[in-house]
């Protein structure tokens, strides 16, 4: 019997005002430089950036897997990074909170990186046009789901 291991990355971005909530869920592409890290850690090859940073940007192009960076940046913060329990041992979170007006902006791509700037890219993923104003929070919920196919 063979076993095989299959990433999913499950992203949710929630923009959140008075009255107002706006829901984006999508699934990722992990890409050729985030997957070569993650077997990199996995070696324990003193791999000293470990993947904690959420970036937001206004690029349109596909994700493919030989992307290293979103196409056009505009915001990037660190992400609080957890391995879940319970049901969900297989999933590690990454969630990145935005105080309102910190993150005005309209957004069509996003992604995970292992440094506050530059870096290495771990996935990738494109949305249609979500405008986030001066009086809004924006919470993007990341994870990453190890699975047995």
């Amino acid at each position: 019997m063979k076993d095989k291991l299959k990433l999913v990355g499950e992203v949710e971005i929630i923009v959140q005002r008075e009255g107002y909530r706006k829901i984006v869920k999508k699934k990722n592409l992990f890409v050729d430089v985030g997957l070569s890290l993650l077997a990199e850690l996995l070696a324990n090859n003193g791999l000293t950036n470990a993947f904690g940073y959420i970036a937001l940007g206004n690029g349109t192009t596909a994700p493919a897997n030989t992307d290293t960076a979103l196409e056009n940046e505009l915001i990037r913060t660190s992400a609080n990074v957890t391995h879940l329990t319970g049901a969900e041992t297989n999933k590690t979170q990454f969630e990145a909170n935005w105080d309102m007006g910190a993150a005005e902006g309209v957004y069509t791509e996003a992604g995970i990186f292992n440094l506050d700037a530059d870096g290495d890219m771990l996935n990738r993923i494109t949305f249609a046009e979500l405008t986030v104003t001066d009086t809004d929070t924006l919470l993007v919920r990341w994870k990453i789901v190890f699975q047995n196919v």
